[in-house]
């Protein structure tokens, strides 16, 4: 279900680099979750960020608790070389399913180059060279959480 557009809180903004604090857009996300729902993700435009290693401001395509309710992605980086809206939606599509499977507890995949949930390094390239699925070990490890959902 899509709910109505929101403002973004102005907490979550880092005034410095002029993006969005994803961590916080995330625990906000968290707070105004509707109780009917058990996950939510915010798509923005805008540029987020996390603290990484040694960067206090990394820039980032999306975050997700691990696991988790919320989930962000934004299209500020995965939308630059796309050819076309269609490759723009499936960027979009891989990050999203990324971040909801990081809600679902699934780490970053060492087992497969070409898993959904193999980390992005950084590299909106790697979102291009991944299939549209999780491998079999993510898939086997993702069935067992997804279970009580199934109806």
């Amino acid at each position: 279900e899509v709910l109505a557009p929101i403002d973004l809180p102005k907490h979550a903004f880092y005034a410095p680099r002029q993006r969005y604090r994803a961590d916080s857009l995330i625990r906000y996300l968290r707070k105004i979750k509707p109780n009917k729902y058990t996950k939510i993700i915010g798509l923005t435009e805008q540029d987020i960020s996390m603290t990484k290693g040694g960067f206090k401001d990394y820039g980032i395509m999306g975050l997700g608790f691990k696991p988790g309710v919320s989930c962000i992605v934004s299209t500020h980086r995965i939308r630059r070389g796309a050819k076309n809206i269609k490759h723009l939606k499936e960027r979009l599509y891989k990050a999203a399913c990324h971040e909801l499977g990081h809600n679902f507890g699934l780490p970053h995949c060492a087992d497969s180059e070409t898993c959904m949930m193999r980390s992005a390094r950084g590299k909106v390239s790697n979102i291009d060279s991944c299939d549209f699925g999780f491998c079999d070990a993510c898939r086997s490890k993702i069935s067992t959480v997804l279970k009580p959902f199934k109806q």
